[in-house]
């Protein structure tokens, strides 16, 4: 029992001095127990990482490798909320409800990660094969809950996310052609600057799709004698009160069940949204 304590200490030491190495910062790296993904506390620089059985080197060094690209190309906390805050309220007005704000910084999440791990293998080639087995091995675990799934039927933001998560390689994702021109969009960013505009675009792409989709549902209902336009009115476009968001990234996918998030200021100790 104390030898595997020791080998066990002397992996999270390797671990903890690994992710230093790659951060080019003393970041603290915490095992905490109860945490269901990886997380990056922008604020006060600390690494999160859950405690799974069974992981495999390439997941460990995926997690660790993402994580410290939040930490060495993703901006403050501050600098987070300040955009999707501003986001929030140019596409729904002064005070947006909260769940409203909550999905913005889902979709600026998303869209960061996908920016900072391309930056991360670039920057550390030997990663590459850790990402692409480490996805491959999430997957597998069913940890973006797509089991049983028709994945093609997910909202855009929700593939997007999965494409830039192994999906590319291992799932059979389909795009139409506008969704491919921003697709192409995220796979060329390289500023911060530009993954806020990208999350503009792309929310305010996936709300007017819906907000069609709804006013067509509303046409064939009236037309079929189901009902008024009233009772298909679902969705809470206009920012007003705390209703669902049908723009919303689903429960699985989106950036809170993933492999790892950036802190913002509402969660100090790095939970990220909700």
């Amino acid at each position: 029992v104390k030898n595997r304590e020791r080998e066990k200490m002397q992996t999270v030491n390797s671990q903890s001095l690994l992710a230093k190495l790659l951060a080019s910062e003393n970041i603290s790296v915490q095992y905490t127990p109860g945490i269901k993904a990886a997380m990056f506390d922008l604020k006060n620089r600390v690494l999160m990482m859950p405690i799974w059985n069974n992981v495999s080197q390439d997941l460990e060094h995926l997690l660790l490798g993402h994580e410290t690209a939040h930490a060495i190309d993703s901006p403050t906390a501050e600098e987070y909320k300040k955009a999707y805050m501003d986001i929030a309220k140019k596409v729904f007005g002064e005070n947006p409800g909260e769940r409203l704000i909550r999905t913005v910084a889902g979709f600026l999440n998303v869209i960061e990660d996908a920016r900072i791990d391309k930056r991360q293998k670039r920057r550390y080639p030997g990663l590459r094969k850790n990402y692409l087995m480490g996805y491959k091995e999430l997957i597998e675990r069913d940890f973006f809950g797509t089991k049983g799934r028709d994945i093609n039927s997910m909202n855009f933001i929700d593939r997007l996310n999965l494409y830039f998560k192994g999906g590319n390689v291992h799932m059979n994702l389909t795009f139409s052609p506008e969704e491919k021109v921003l697709l192409k969009k995220v796979e060329n960013a390289e500023t911060w600057d530009e993954v806020v505009a990208l999350t503009e675009e792309i929310y305010v792409y996936c709300k007017k799709k819906l907000e069609d989709m709804n006013e067509m549902e509303m046409t064939l209902s009236i037309g079929e004698g189901e009902g008024d336009a009233d009772d298909s009115d679902d969705f809470d476009f206009d920012g007003e009160g705390d209703g669902d968001d049908a723009c919303a990234p689903t429960d699985h996918a989106n950036v809170h069940a993933r492999v790892g998030r950036a802190s913002i200021p509402e969660r100090e100790r790095g939970a990220g949204p909700p």
